[in-house]
């Protein structure tokens, strides 16, 4: 089970960063103003309003820096409490906007697609993380929510690799016409992590799925758990049914 930080103690906030370097300019600033009214002409004192124009600019920097530092520590907790809710999710079944579904080794991938209407003919085909055509088959004809789960192997019967693997459903009406399909993620949660951006994230299969994308969440059965299977399909039908479209 793979968890990951959803902060770096070690980072260094760039408000603080900000702060510092502030603090250092503020003393060469009054190191300087000092300096000079000590050797002020008394014929020609220095226009007070100048430096006091400067004072006034360093405090509004310095209320900047502070909220900035505030909002840091805003986020800082949001993505706590985002890491949070992708641990309770752990162990739960999810459904995520995204056709891309990870492959886990000896695992399976499941979807779920919606048809607005019926189809004449709907036709799904899984492309491997490089867009290569891995499997196709015929898929549900009924208006409605469909799920598809692919047992990993392509229409020969071989095993593919873990990985990413993305959903196409193409589906067409009596008249040929196009119907529009919409496809989902669907599959156990067996992790957290964060993602580049450090946003919480929840691993189904091994691959991170963003929160935000994250629909529905429900408590896992046995039956989600196992594998399913698929028959075995010839490469001849790979071909055939890509051929219709």
């Amino acid at each position: 089970m793979e968890i990951s930080s959803a902060t770096d103690a070690a980072a260094i906030s760039d408000a603080a960063g900000a702060r510092k370097s502030l603090a250092g300019n503020f003393d060469t600033f009054l190191t300087l103003l000092t300096t000079q009214l000590r050797n002020q002409d008394p014929l020609d004192p220095l226009d007070s309003n100048e430096f006091t124009q400067q004072l006034v600019q360093f405090t509004s920097v310095e209320q900047q820096i502070a909220a900035n530092e505030n909002l840091e520590k805003i986020l800082a907790a949001m993505q706590v409490d985002q890491t949070s809710t992708a641990l309770g999710f752990i162990g739960k079944q999810v459904d995520a906007d995204l056709a891309a579904n990870g492959l886990a080794e000896d695992g399976a991938a499941t979807w779920l697609y919606t048809l607005p209407s019926n189809a004449e003919r709907v036709v799904l085909t899984i492309a491997d993380a490089d867009g290569k055509l891995v499997y196709a088959g015929e898929g549900e004809k009924l208006a409605g929510n469909h799920d598809f789960t692919w047992d990993g192997n392509d229409n020969a019967g071989n095993r593919l690799p873990p990985g990413l693997y993305t959903l196409s459903v193409a589906a067409r009406d009596g008249s040929d016409g196009v119907i529009e399909t919409e496809i989902a993620v669907r599959g156990v949660v067996d992790g957290a992590t964060t993602t580049d951006d450090g946003s919480a994230a929840v691993l189904v299969g091994g691959q991170p799925i963003p929160l935000s994308a994250v629909t529905r969440v429900v408590e896992a059965t046995a039956a989600d758990s196992e594998t399913e299977s698929a028959s075995e399909e010839s490469g001849d039908l790979l071909e055939s049914l890509v051929s219709l479209f």
